[in-house]
């Protein structure tokens, strides 16, 4: 029932002419009257519609007056019950008033009476149903100040917080003994640098007397800030002031920071990407991955480490704001953090060093003053890393799983580029060494035939000069200067595999061991001479004075990079060539082989040298050298259907490997 539709007066009398009478009155003065002759039928109305009235007569014939009086105060607390009564029964309606009815009417019954009851009823029912729904409002303001979901917090005229919720109590780690006090400010709940956002909030809360959620922070006891979304609206009343409403919004704060460092790091990695495709040499990738990593995570150090050829230490290649002298870095697996990442990659990050118990002696770490970091391995063919991308900083630091993602997406784009940049470095070089093959075989035939006019000649002359001619002498160093240079044509034809080869089945241990005197002799005393040959090596197709060449001069080369002595071994084995031991060998080069290889532990060589040690008269020995012995060794086991390849590293030695086809047991017949 709303305030606009009439008030509903329920007359329960078995007198047909006074429930009229009645009804017309009711009516006629604004009141919508419900008639019933018997106590059931007015129980079913007062069920259906309740009345705000119910005039009841004592005298019902189905039912005692008092006890539907009795139950309609049952059926609702808010319908007021006037009874009718004769004047024999005044006793009977003083009783009725006793069940809760307001008044008495005696028969006949007086209208201005009945009027004034109906109009105290009314104001009664009124008042009630207002007190309910105050009831119902304050019940529910209860439930939201004590939720937990949402802080609330009362202010007076003068800003003094006079009472809040749990949740703000708990959320600025205050007590309940402050505000009792009198001493929690609401303007001192804000965060230093937030007076702007208050003023506008106060300001509106003046001209609208409600203020929409805005962004602010709020300071704790402990000094630390929490951002929440605050709303308000006025209070009338004795203390004024206002209510407000409280959201704490941190973790939506720290997702949409999660979610910009994503969009960063996605951006970064893209941008790597882009210059990898274009063609960047590796230098340069290296320096803008280590740049990218340092500036996107904001870390003091970013930095790209390779792993050695020979796979025992970690050399710090590119690096952003490491100190010059910190590139060449050299540090042993079993030794640091970041060769960690390589045995156990799934403990990349490093909070605080001083307390992680693992790297304790990381010296590296140490010496430049690192405290946290996250490095993750760049990965290469078939498993084998080409080494740790890395990120550290001074100080303590949590990484996030974002964090360590971001390094990972990086990693394997270097590691992509790497691949095919050494790909097409390897293509170009093979194309480059086909090519002054070619030329150095053109000369070399050319240039025999003029040495075998020369030396012709030369012995006829020497032939027709007569005993004790002073001439002979001078003929002599012409043949000697001209076998000399027959000698190095030899070596070029050698080398652009066009000189005539006598391949037979071959052993490469007996080979070993038949020019195992001679290397001794040749290299010196001062060189260890090891020699690790397999028991059960395959057979090869080769030829075996090439083969011998090959061996001499893979050891003359070691010798002169150990000018102060040092150890020189050559072992053989049966290999099977796959993805992860081709990648300095032809895409060709799968299947069974057998190997030879020649290890020093000399001055080792540096990526532009070991680019160029196969090319013709390229040379690092200033004095002697002619740069043409590895360049020999290249064209024989070209020429032989095998592949070489060479692992080094500045002050690590070498590795020379010769890799000849295999010939199965059953092919020897």
């Amino acid at each position: 029932m709303t305030s606009v539709e009439p008030m509903q007066i329920l007359v329960v009398d078995d007198d047909s002419a006074l429930i009229r009478t009645l009804s017309d009155i009711l009516r006629l003065h604004g009141y919508a009257p419900l008639v019933a002759a018997t106590g059931r039928e007015g129980l079913e109305l007062a069920g259906r519609e309740s009345p705000v009235l119910a005039v009841v007569d004592l005298r019902l014939p189905d039912m005692d007056g008092m006890e539907l009086v009795a139950r309609l105060h049952e059926l609702s607390a808010l319908t007021e019950v006037v009874v009718l009564t004769g004047n024999a029964s005044v006793e009977s309606a003083i009783a009725a008033l006793r069940e809760n009815s307001i008044d008495y009417l005696i028969k006949p019954v007086q209208i201005e009476k009945l009027l004034n009851v109906a109009t105290i009823a009314t104001e009664r029912w009124q008042r009630r149903q207002a007190e309910a729904r105050l009831r119902d409002t304050d019940d529910r303001f209860r439930r939201v100040v004590e939720s937990e979901m949402i802080g609330v917090y009362f202010w007076d005229a003068d800003g003094v917080v006079y009472d809040a919720n749990e949740t703000v109590l708990r959320l600025l780690q205050r007590s309940r003994s402050e505000i009792d006090a009198g001493r929690l400010d609401r303007a001192a709940l804000l965060a230093p640098g937030h007076a702007a956002e208050d003023d506008s909030l106060m300001e509106r809360l003046r001209r609208v007397g409600v203020a929409a959620p805005l962004e602010t922070e709020f300071m704790r006891r402990d000094g630390s800030r929490v951002p929440v979304l605050v709303g308000a609206s006025t209070l009338s009343g004795e203390r004024g002031g206002g209510v407000g409403f409280v959201l704490d919004i941190t973790e939506r704060k720290r997702a949409e920071v999660a979610l910009m460092v994503r969009a960063r790091q996605q951006a970064a990695v893209a941008s790597l990407g882009q210059r990898a495709v274009t063609g960047e040499d590796v230098s340069t990738l290296f320096d803008a991955a280590s740049a990218i990593v340092a500036d996107t995570l904001d870390l003091r150090f970013g930095s790209v480490m390779e792993l050695s050829a020979a796979g025992t230490t970690l050399v710090l290649r590119a690096g952003a704001g490491w100190p010059a002298h910190a590139l060449g870095f050299q540090l042993r697996l079993d030794e640091e953090s970041p060769a960690f990442t390589l045995r156990d990659p799934e403990e990349a990050a490093l909070a605080d060093i001083t307390s992680d118990v693992r790297f304790g002696g990381a010296t590296m770490l140490a010496q430049f003053g690192i405290r946290s970091g996250v490095t993750v391995p760049i990965p290469g063919p078939a498993g084998k890393p080409y080494g740790v991308l890395g990120a550290h900083d001074t100080k303590a630091r949590l990484f996030s799983v974002d964090d360590v993602h971001f390094l990972q997406a990086v990693a394997h784009v270097l590691g992509a580029a790497i691949s095919r940049l050494r790909s097409e470095t390897t293509t170009r070089q093979t194309q480059r060494l086909e090519a002054v093959g070619s030329l150095a075989g053109g000369i070399a035939h050319d240039f025999n035939n003029i040495l075998a006019a020369i030396i012709g000649y030369g012995e006829l002359v020497q032939a027709h000069l007569p005993e004790g001619d002073p001439s002979h002498s001078d003929v002599n160093e012409i043949l000697n200067a001209s076998h000399r240079a027959a000698g190095l044509t030899r070596q070029l034809l050698a080398f652009s595999r066009q000189q005539v080869l006598l391949p037979r089945l071959l052993d490469l241990n007996e080979s070993v061991t038949a020019m195992e005197a001679m290397v001794r002799r040749l290299i010196g005393r001062q060189v260890e001479f090891r020699v690790r040959l397999a028991s059960d090596l395959g057979m090869v197709r080769a030829d075996p004075t090439q083969i011998e060449q090959v061996i001499l001069n893979l050891c003359v080369n070691a010798r002169d990079a150990m000018p102060d002595g040092g150890s020189v071994t050559i072992s053989t084995s049966n290999v099977r060539l796959d993805g992860s031991a081709r990648e300095h060998l032809s895409a060709a080069a799968s299947g069974a082989y057998v190997m030879l290889a020649v290890a020093d532990t000399g001055i080792g060589m540096d990526s532009d040298t070991r680019a160029r040690i196969f090319e013709p008269f390229f040379t690092t020995k200033s004095e002697h050298g002619t740069g043409l012995g590895l360049a020999t060794v290249y064209g024989i086991v070209q020429q032989s259907g095998g592949e070489l390849s060479v692992e080094s590293e500045p002050g690590e030695g070498s590795v020379f490997k010769v890799f000849l086809p295999l010939i199965a047991r059953e092919n020897t017949m």
